[in-house]
């Protein structure tokens, strides 16, 4: 089957099959394009409040409104972060840490 994951087209065979993640919270990094961005789709079509991470924010926002569109959980959240910068990722943890009690599931790409 191929799909549109982000600007690219991929071949997928089988997807992840992923157990009812409702209550559970998920980071994903690199979640504004490719594989992250499938993953963030999948987690939150699963019920999970995802969380994408996105070095552009507005591009993180589209990619938040296009992932509750289609699976309809408004439990989607951008976080600024560049895993470049160290003050970003402190920032991006604090805020994580001030908005959800506890992270279930991290996800780096």
């Amino acid at each position: 089957m191929n799909r549109r994951i982000g600007n690219r087209a991929q071949r997928v065979e089988a997807p992840a099959v992923v157990p009812d993640m409702r209550g559970r919270v998920a980071l994903v990094t690199g979640a504004s394009d490719g594989v992250g961005r499938s993953v963030a789709a999948h987690l939150a079509a699963t019920g999970a409040v995802t969380l994408i991470t996105a070095r552009n924010r507005a591009k993180g926002e589209r990619v938040r409104d296009e992932i509750v569109q289609t699976t309809g959980n408004k439990g989607v959240h951008v976080v600024d972060l560049d895993l470049a910068d160290l003050a970003s990722v402190r920032r991006a943890a604090t805020t994580v840490l001030d908005r959800w009690d506890r992270l279930d599931l991290l996800r780096l790409y």
